[in-house]
């Protein structure tokens, strides 16, 4: 693959960095510059300058964080700070940064630039972009002026049909294949991109963006530019439905030429309209389709099924049996090789990719083989292999963060509900949800960031640069495939993260631990994004045995639902949180719910109310909402008052600060208490039976005896 390090090298050169030796013109430097942060760009010897944060200043934002000078990794000093780093310490990293890169290989060279050029700035005139972007995308655009016809073009790609590849598994083994699913489809995307860049000579660095299924990349243009791609589209979607049929569908398009003078928003904004065109036009554009679909029928009848996935087996040599003592464990061959990819991602350090076959590895229908390894392998690997790093930035070493390598596992070989888990294997989501003889609930999670697409063509900040476009890509990616792994270490027995990337995730496991790092995740996006962007999600607490199919969809509904969240105002700001079918506000909601379920476990378990409490509030709390409703008289309040007086009563003798607690619950139901001044639009009351239900649940989490279900909490 092209590594362009001849337009890194000239590029460091004239800033003075690596002690290199330019050997291109610098007014072709300049404009590729110029063009990459679209402004004036004079090429001089660098100013060390403190990173502020690009999510800080999309949206116009006007607080004030800087990164600390550091090399890229992955812990809480990378996260944006108050205090502006010092002169010295930005001369240490600079001075850290010339003495590093003359020992590095050409094709290192990038991704050393990453590792200790992520945390500078390009320079006075951009403080908020990182002088490893800057360098980066000036040497693509370098590269397209000097091989193209003076213009470029900008090619998108994504994959279509995710959701429902990922999650319509319907049988008790899907566990075993979520994972390795979940990988595959980031391993496919990011085939496509590799394909795209083999296909027109182009390296790394022409890539402004690529996750979440998707990728962005420069081209240069030329006569044969819309040819070219066309072929290539043609070729890779072929591909794709020779393995995925009608399943998944490759999108691509590719923009009308444009020159430095063009607005990037408007090259954006072309691309996106028709990548959506492409979906509406995906069968028509198959050859292959066209010529199969008046045959394209099931065949029904006694056909074999995947076992697994439900697709139906028309060759008997593409078949696997999970278990040799069990006929009804046959899957798809394809199916078996992506239940191994996930076993192999489990305890993988290292992702090997070559365009040719080697041992043990695993091919996809781009042409491509990959393996996961712990180790790089002695064996003899074809000379075009990459062997990047998982989740540990090295800057000898390409690396790639990946959300949820390491997922709860079997520590032994079990036998559940008749089938066989090898030691290895991914926990059941019956088993991520809790102990054997103890009240279990699955919890399941889906969250991303709110108005994301808006920010990116509306928001991005006062200049729609490719630097600017690929930086807050990245940024985000830190905390999606990176971060995230850190918050859910401490969960590493009982949550399962499915997927994360780009800037939504998937996640599954016990139903408080799932609602904990729930928490977590908002509270360190919220510092990461400087309170600049927010985030919203939807949690479904369900039974052990719920089909994970269904729970991903209702788990969705709730994220939908969050979206819609409003202050007493009317105003929608999502930045919410759907628990038990309500929308909360993270910043408002949330913090009295908590309060209140702590409050409320504290009387049931150290003043020892009785649990019938809780059923007190929640049938105050239904009569509430249905006679508002109905706009019928509120009966609620005086019923209410009579069953906590009556209760705080009973308690007197015995407890008088158990007493006082029930009746300063009784009271804030009516008075005008801190809470109210939030701006939230739910009454007190119903604050008060969502925290009643978290209770219930922590309370019957926390027996270690199996209680008679009286409710599908």
């Amino acid at each position: 693959m092209n590594h362009n390090t001849k337009y890194i090298k000239s590029i460091l050169a004239t800033l003075g960095l690596g002690g290199f030796q330019s050997g291109m013109d610098k007014v072709l430097l300049e404009k590729a510059a110029s063009w990459a942060c679209r402004g004036s760009w004079q090429l001089a010897p660098y100013q060390p300058v403190a990173l502020r944060p690009c999510l800080e200043t999309v949206k116009d934002g006007k607080s004030m964080h800087y990164f600390q000078p550091q090399v890229l990794g992955l812990s809480r000093t990378h996260f944006p700070q108050a205090e502006a780093p010092s002169p010295q310490a930005l001369n240490n990293q600079v001075a850290e940064l010339n003495d590093k890169l003359s020992g590095i290989a050409d094709g290192q060279l990038l991704t050393a630039l990453e590792y200790y050029a992520s945390n500078l700035a390009a320079g006075p005139a951009q403080p908020d972009l990182p002088l490893y972007d800057f360098i980066k995308i000036t040497a693509a655009i370098a590269h397209c002026l000097d091989t193209g016809n003076g213009k470029m073009r900008l090619a998108g790609g994504s994959i279509s049909g995710i959701q429902t590849y990922l999650y319509d598994i319907i049988s008790k083994r899907a566990n075993k294949l979520l994972k390795g699913r979940s990988f595959y489809l980031h391993l496919l995307a990011d085939s496509m991109a590799n394909a795209l860049l083999d296909q027109f000579d182009l390296s790394p660095s022409h890539v402004v963006y690529a996750s979440g299924g998707g990728f962005f990349i420069l081209l240069p243009d030329s006569e044969k530019a819309e040819i070219d791609f066309d072929n290539f589209k043609k070729d890779l979607t072929q591909k794709i439905y020779g393995q995925h049929s009608i399943n998944l569908f490759a999108d691509l398009a590719l923009s009308a030429a444009f020159d430095a003078t063009t607005n990037a928003e408007e090259v954006w904004d072309e691309l996106y309209k028709k990548l959506n065109l492409c979906k509406l036009r995906r069968l028509s554009d198959n050859e292959t389709l066209k010529v199969d679909l008046p045959d394209f029928i099931e065949y029904g009848g006694d056909t074999e099924r995947d076992r697994i996935t439900n697709e139906e087996i028309l060759d008997p040599s593409v078949t696997h049996l999970l278990d040799d003592d069990d006929p009804e464990s046959i899957v798809h061959t394809f199916t078996n090789q992506q239940i191994e990819l996930g076993k192999q991602l489990r305890n993988a350090e290292y992702w090997i990719t070559a365009r040719s076959s080697f041992d043990k590895a695993f091919p996809d229908r781009l042409g491509y083989w990959h393996l996961l390894d712990d180790k790089i392998p002695k064996i003899s690997l074809p000379n075009d292999a990459v062997i990047r790093q998982i989740n540990v930035a090295n800057p000898h070493q390409p690396f790639v963060f990946y959300g949820g390598n390491t997922f709860p596992a079997f520590d032994k070989d079990e036998i559940i509900d008749g089938v066989k888990y090898e030691k290895g294997d991914p926990k059941t989501f019956d088993v991520l949800a809790g102990e054997e003889n103890t009240f279990r609930r699955l919890g399941i999670l889906r969250m991303d960031v709110d108005g994301l697409g808006a920010v990116f063509s509306q928001h991005i900040g006062n200049k729609h640069s490719f630097v600017r476009y690929a930086a807050v890509s990245r940024h985000l990616d830190w905390f999606f495939k990176g971060w995230l792994n850190e918050i859910c270490k401490q969960y590493k027995n009982t949550v399962l993260i499915v997927y994360s990337g780009g800037d939504d995730l998937f996640i599954v496991g016990k139903w408080n631990d799932v609602l904990d790092v729930s928490l977590q995740i908002q509270s360190d996006f919220d510092k990461w994004a400087c309170s600049n962007l927010t985030i919203s999600g939807g949690l479904v607490v369900l039974t052990d045995k719920f089909p994970i199919m269904q729970g991903s969809k209702l788990a969705g509904r709730a994220e939908d639902k969050a979206k819609t969240y409003t202050d007493s105002a009317g105003v929608n700001e999502k930045n919410a949180l759907c628990l038990f079918d309500s929308a909360l506000g993270w910043k408002r909601e949330i913090p009295v719910v908590i309060a209140l379920k702590e409050k409320l476990l504290d009387l049931l378990i150290n003043h020892k109310a009785p649990r019938s409490l809780l059923g007190k509030i929640d049938i105050h709390a239904a009569s509430l909402a249905e006679q508002e409703k109905q706009k019928l008289t509120p009966r609620w309040t005086w019923n209410l008052v009579y069953d906590l007086s009556q209760l705080a009563n009973n308690f007197e003798k015995r407890n008088q600060q158990t007493a006082d607690e029930i009746r300063i619950l009784r009271d804030a139901a009516f008075a005008d208490d801190d809470y109210r001044k939030k701006r939230t639009r739910y009454h007190y009351l119903t604050l008060l039976q969502i925290a009643a239900r978290w209770a219930e649940l922590e309370l019957r989490s926390a027996n270690t005896i199996v209680e008679l279900e009286t409710s599908n909490a």
